[in-house]
């Protein structure tokens, strides 16, 4: 019954049906036939790409994603006998269930007598019997009722959703029930009497609707649409999410040829099969589906009454009428000469046969074997239109087509109104009666609307996060161009003259600086997460080596299908959840993706603020790094780090005391039913199987991931060089390479394939997880450039090319070569909805606590610098040198006198420029600087992570030098720095004592130790790059747009043809065949 209320929109093909068919009928079997479930069907994958759900069906042929069998123990395990665990299972089949495995010898034996603190336990120093970290129960019970709230609580001025800690009451009703609600920004707004830049109706939000009865699907949409945004849509594995390639592309295309090649009819009943192509030769389908010529017609008709954009469209209806008729003579008389008469008489006399005179209210047959045709006696074939809208057009560039928005979704704005270069709005803007609205702040006003619609259409997500990139592209370009070295190449410095009368070229500026540093505030670009990398690094450098790596999956059919449903109207109430279907579920998750990123969200900052921060569920954490990356599916999931404050660590505090700290917290044991039931079920999700990723790089079979796992009686910290065998359990030279230390984990045979967990967490999350602990600075450094600030290769690779050859184009201005690489990193992105999402609005993809800003400490004249505004400039004279903006290096040096013993670094840890007013609260904290131009400072709550270059020692010694002399010895001239010495290291040697205190105090590892490692993981893994092309071409039958980059005139000016196939069967039909299959 569940499967049969699937409708008409979601699918229109019998094949996709019985696909979902089979896949509720593997869900059924499996949870009846649990024992061959777990070698089948549990989706636990290492890389936390497919972690759907606990049960989900077996994945597509048409998917690229597969299941292999396991891959061959490694060569180094030898296990004794007596402890060795079940062979591997056989191919194709991942590794025996946990739960069927025998226990390990340990777990019959009583435990051990407990073991005085400071004393390591019987055996070796190197092992811990512990029994694994024990379950707080009160911390998974408030984690999962704080995440069960709905997204849902709209704000009766903006209309945005938010959660119930985010809006206040606004107002009641007679009952005392809450009528109306109001977010924190409109209530402030409101306060002060400024109109609120998210508010629907004063900022124009509003589209309007149109009439119920014109609910058009897609196709119908794109034949009256006057624009056609292209884009290559493909749908991802494992659920189908969507995903794009490229950029979106505006095509001008016209609506109302499209609608007069339609046929038309008396009846309502009529629908015809229309497919739409890039270019009407070719044999690929951008969109196909059922079509209602009378409702396209009749939306067209009603748009050009009432949308000033639709007041020009030409429509004869007279034409049928006069050119209709029923000799068949005509048809062969006139199809040469005029083809359109012809195809749109047949189809009408067809359409006309097949609906008035046929009927579809049985099948063929009452059992369930059908005919391959059984319409065959109602229809002998079906017309398909084929459209090329856009063939033979121009793309119209976005920022030349400002109607480009509404004229390619007609549906989402009926009235023309409502959009982002809505005429209204725009006046009102220039006349200073509204506050200006950023493409960005439209996007967020949008997207988290309880108007559903722009969230459910993923051809508008994917053109709104374009126009949002592009648009920081436009601003980071005009930034760029205002930076600079304060001495350009010759020692030629800049003056204010220079500027004033145009006496220098801004290429020069950048010929001085990295160019792609202009992309740096631009989500998932290269130099955004170059940046984040050195703020990881600037953070291990200041703070030491972390403790654990957690990796955490975001089971989005749990936390975001209830309220995608509710959303809907309709209430998930546990029965409901529990009868959805694996695709029903990503049906769900596919129409409304910024629902599932919100949720997403909230789940990630509650694992902060309450898991990690409130109730310490690793320890007091003292910092952390965490980075949001998507999978292959499209699906979100979060990397990060974490410094325990007082952890042990290697090499410091006595081996026992490092691994009773890391069985407190990692485990790998599994539960019986018996033991604990709930966490014996979401262990499942902890199981590794092995996919084509586990080989990807290597020349072998072994997996990269190192699954098997070799079975151990306690954990072990083994060195690399240690080639003897460890209590008789696992020779773990060859397991160590290239790390100076490695864990293995205590591991019950049975277990080989189980992911480290933290049983709280797990049960929290319900999610696969993966907790590592860090053992040296190499393995921080290489989980750093593999998951948590890895880029995109390929985009890298396109942008390096375009930047190598600016130098060879003529008669190129620095903003063309700036244009040029922001367009090519556009047209070399791939994205998810979910993703875009994320890029398109102010959700953050990674976070730091503490924040990490970066200080300059570079010699004056290679030291880059932000120019002055033109309106600032002209107020110099033209010799003056202060052409820059002030930052912290100008400012250290006027600080107060009792602040004059504290270095650069440890001032720009601690405080920060303050622009509000003094208060008895905060007058303690300000601090007044000696140049009053520049303001004032208050000092943090705690102090922030500073960073700045790190010149090499070996290769520039005087740089580095002046760095450490910076920002480790208190001056207040820069010409302090070097002093009366001859050289800047006399001068170092000479302030060394003040320098060390400083240095230790703010720097844990040496900066030129970390940039080595960082550099050799990043080539080991550069050496092992192997593209992905794990997604798949979207079915016909869905939403596949592909970029126009071969648009041309076409050989004939013919863009439609009409073809014949047997025809499809209706909704009600299908259903009728499945159930005579019960």
């Amino acid at each position: 019954n569940n499967f049969c209320h699937t409708t008409a929109e979601e699918t229109n093909n019998a094949s996709y049906f019985f696909r979902e068919l089979i896949l509720k009928l593997a869900d059924s079997v499996s949870e009846t036939c649990e024992s061959k479930h777990n070698s089948t069907f549990t989706n636990t994958t290492h890389n936390l790409d497919n972690h759907d759900s606990l049960n989900p069906p077996i994945t597509p042929s048409t998917t690229s994603t597969y299941v292999s069998g396991p891959l061959p123990a490694h060569p180094s395990f030898n296990i004794p006998a007596s402890t060795a665990p079940p062979p591997p299972p056989a191919s194709k089949a991942p590794p025996p269930a946990a739960s069927k495995a025998p226990p390990p010898a340990a777990s019959t034996a009583p435990p051990p007598a407990p073991t005085p603190a400071g004393t390591p336990p019987a055996g070796s120093e190197h092992s811990s019997t512990t029994t694994g970290p024990a379950v707080d129960m009160e911390t998974v019970t408030g984690f999962r009722k704080i995440t069960q709230e709905h997204w849902d609580k709209e704000c009766h001025n903006c209309n945005k959703l938010f959660f119930r800690q985010g809006v206040f009451v606004a107002s009641r009703n007679e009952k005392k029930e809450i009528d109306k609600w109001v977010c924190a920004k409109c209530k402030n707004y409101a306060k002060s009497n400024k109109v609120c830049p998210d508010s629907t109706a004063e900022m124009l939000f509003d589209t309007g609707l149109a009439p119920e009865n014109y609910d058009l699907n897609p196709t119908e949409a794109l034949l009256i649409s006057q624009r056609y945004p292209f884009m290559k849509i493909r749908s991802l594995p494992s659920g189908g999410q969507r995903g794009i390639k490229g950029a979106v592309v505006n095509v001008p295309i016209e609506a109302q040829e499209n609608c007069l090649k339609l046929p038309r009819q008396n009846s309502d009943l009529g629908i015809i099969h229309v497919k739409i192509k890039r270019q009407i030769k070719h044999k690929s389908v951008i969109l196909a589906d059922m079509v209602d010529p009378e409702k396209v017609i009749g939306y067209l008709k009603w748009l050009k009454a009432n949308n000033p954009l639709y007041e020009n469209a030409v429509l004869d209806d007279d034409w049928i009428n006069q050119n209709y008729h029923d000799n068949q003579d005509f048809f062969n008389t006139n199809l040469s000469e005029n083809p359109q008469v012809i195809v749109r008489s047949i189809l009408e006399e067809l359409i006309s046969n097949m609906f008035n005179e046929g009927t579809y209210d049985e099948l063929p047959y009452d059992h369930c074997i059908q005919p391959k045709d059984p319409l065959q006696k109602f229809a002998k074939e079906v017309p398909v239109m084929e459209f090329a809208p856009g063939q033979g057009q121009t793309p119209i560039p976005h920022y030349k087509d400002p109607m480009s928005e509404p004229l390619s979704f007609p549906t989402l704005f009926p009235l023309g109104k409502g959009h982002f270069h809505d005429e209204e709005r725009k006046n009102r803007i220039e006349a200073k009666e509204l506050p200006k609205l950023s493409v960005k702040s439209y996007a967020e006003h949008r997207l988290f609307s309880a108007d559903r619609r722009f969230a459910s259409c993923p051809e508008w997500i994917f053109r709104i996060q374009g126009e949002v990139e592009r648009a920081a592209i436009y601003s980071g370009i005009s930034t760029f161009l205002r930076k600079s070295c304060k001495t350009l190449a010759g020692g030629v410095k800049l003056t204010a003259g220079l500027f004033k009368n145009k006496l220098i070229d801004t290429k020069e500026l950048i010929n001085n600086i990295d160019a792609f540093q202009f992309m740096k505030n631009i989500k998932g670009t290269p130099a955004k997460w170059k940046c984040h990398r050195n703020d990881a690094i600037g953070m291990i450098s200041q703070l030491g080596v972390f403790t654990f790596f957690v990796t955490i999956s975001f089971n989005d059919l749990i936390y975001a299908i209830p309220t995608i449903l509710k959303l809907q109207g309709i209430e998930p109430d546990e029965e409901l959840l529990a009868n959805l279907s694996w695709c029903r579920k990503h049906d769900l998750l596919r129409k409304d993706p910024v629902a599932a990123v919100k949720m997403f969200d909230r789940y990630l900052h509650k694992i902060f603020s309450y898991l990690i921060e409130k109730r310490k569920i690793f320890g007091d954490v003292e910092a952390y790094f965490a980075r949001v990356e998507f999978g292959d599916r499209g699906s979100p999931h979060i990397h990060f780090m974490l410094k325990i404050r007082d952890a042990p660590q290697l090499g410091v505090d006595p081996l026992h005391v490092v691994i009773a700290f890391i069985d407190k917290y990692i485990t790998t044991h599994v539960p019986t039913q018996e033991e604990d039931p709930e966490l014996h079920k979401w262990t499942k999700l902890q199981t590794h199987k092995h996919t084509k990723t586990c080989t990807k790089g290597k020349t072998t079979d072994e997996c990269r991931f190192h699954f098997p796992r070799p079975v151990s009686d306690r954990t072990i910290i083994a060195d690399e060089n240690d080639n003897e065998l460890i209590d008789g359990n696992v020779k773990v030279a060859e397991k160590n390479k290239g790390r100076r230390q490695k864990v293995i984990l205590k591991r019950a045979p049975g277990n080989e394939y189980i992911n480290a967990y933290n049983p709280t967490l797990l049960l929290c999350v319900r999610s696969n997880i993966d907790v590592q602990y860090i053992t040296s600075t190499w393995d921080l450094a290489h989980y750093l450039i593999s998951y948590c600030t890895k880029d995109e290769k390929d985009v890298c690779c396109a942008m390096s090319d375009v930047k190598d050859n600016i130098g060879t184009a003529e008669n190129k201005t620095s903003r063309d070569y700036l244009k040029t690489l922001g367009n090519t990193f556009i047209d070399a992105r791939s994205v998810s909805s979910q993703e875009a999402i994320y890029r398109a609005t102010p959700l953050p993809m990674c976070i730091t606590n503490p924040r990490v800003i970066f200080i300059p400490s570079d010699m004056p004249h290679e030291r880059h610098g932000m120019l002055k505004s033109d309106k600032g400039m002209s107020e110099e004279a033209d010799e003056s040198d202060d052409v820059f903006e002030k930052g912290m290096i100008d400012r250290y040096p006027s600080r107060p006198d009792n602040l004059a013993n504290i270095c650069y670094k440890e001032f720009a840890c601690c405080y920060e420029r303050f622009t509000g007013n003094v208060t008895p609260r905060n007058s303690d904290r300000i601090i007044h600087l000696k140049n009053p131009k520049l303001g004032k400072m208050i000092k943090r709550n705690s102090p922030l992570v500073a960073r700045s270059h790190n010149p090499s020692k070996a290769k520039d010694p005087e740089r580095y030098y002046y760095s450490k002399i910076c920002l480790y010895y208190p001056w207040t001239d820069e010409r302090q720095i070097q002093g009366d010495f001859g050289t800047l290291q006399e001068s170092f040697a000479s302030k060394y004592d003040v320098i060390k205190a400083n240095w230790v105090k703010w720097e844990t590892i040496d900066m030129d130790t970390l940039d080595e490692m960082f550099q050799q993981a990043r080539e080991d893994i550069l050496n092992n790059y192997e593209p992905d092309n794990s997604t798949q071409d979207l079915d016909p039958r869905g939403m596949a747009h592909y970029p126009p980059s071969d648009l041309k005139k076409p050989e004939s000016d013919v863009n439609f043809k009409v073809t014949y196939e047997e025809p499809p069967i209706s909704d009600e039909e299908y259903r009728d065949m499945v159930r005579s299959l019960n």
